[in-house]
């Protein structure tokens, strides 16, 4: 057996509460209806959220059903609202569609049946609603959570690539000091070495006596030999130094591959 529709009725009027309280028996669903006869104590009822539907009367002394209604919805209460008129008024009915109302029925033209049947539909109309909202609140919540992994994630991978391109102008940095280091070092421990070829050729020049001569010639080949490695060693730093700085050039020539291969 079905739960009970939980049914909340505002009506001031007494014999209005009479002919639907009746109405309410007789319908094929079951309902629980509890009423409420004024403005204040109606819209703490139904902000209460314990009733699936609200039957207002539009008629509440000198307020109206359809300003419950507006002051339900501002309230932020979701449940469906059927306003029930004494007459037709048309302006009446758009005004209660335009806040919101789920049905406008005309009291003497109900019966059990069309009241049971705009209650059921105002009550799934509004369940539906209520779980196309939590679906919606859910996808936003969704959305939001992978917004803000994004954000992290984009955070940490701007502050990895600006760690790396710190870290390659440090390197490059480095790596032109080094180069600067060595083209300085080069011609640094070129200058000494003019002095050095000079003074080997002023002894190789210079005659004592024999055995004076000997050593001096011994002397003369250790300079000489230690001078040309230190040249060779000196022009490979700066052969580095110009390949490093884009300044190396090559020359092609013809030569004896006897002469390569000595």
């Amino acid at each position: 057996m079905p739960e009970p529709i939980r049914v909340l009725l505002v009506d001031a009027d007494e014999d209005g509460v009479v002919l639907m309280r009746g109405l309410i028996a007789g319908m094929a669903a079951p309902a629980n209806m509890e009423r409420a006869a004024s403005f204040g104590a109606a819209l703490a009822k139904m902000t209460s959220r314990r009733y699936d539907a609200h039957l207002v009367a539009c008629r509440l002394g000198t307020k109206s059903g359809v300003d419950l209604l507006r002051a339900y919805r501002e309230s932020g209460g979701g449940g469906p609202v059927i306003l029930i008129a004494d007459e037709p008024e048309r302006a009446e009915d758009l005004a209660a569609m335009e806040s919101g109302a789920a049905d406008y029925l005309v009291r003497d033209r109900l019966d059990a049946t069309l009241l049971e049947r705009s209650i059921r539909y105002a009550v799934q109309a509004s369940r539906h609603a209520a779980g196309l909202r939590r679906v919606r609140d859910e996808l936003e919540t969704r959305v939001a959570e992978r917004t803000d992994a994004l954000e992290t994630m984009n955070e940490a991978l701007a502050a990895e690539v600006a760690e790396r391109r710190t870290a390659e102008r440090a390197l490059r940095g480095a790596d032109r000091r080094k180069d600067e280091f060595l083209a300085t070092l080069a011609h640094e421990l070129r200058n000494p070495l003019a002095p050095l070829t000079s003074a080997t050729e002023i002894l190789s020049r210079t005659r004592d006596t024999p055995e004076q001569g000997a050593r001096r010639e011994r002397a003369e080949g250790v300079i000489e030999r230690q001078v040309a490695l230190m040249v060779r060693l000196i022009d490979e730093l700066l052969d580095i130094s110009r390949i490093t700085y884009g300044k190396l050039e090559l020359h092609r020539e013809w030569v004896s591959l006897a002469a390569v291969i000595e």
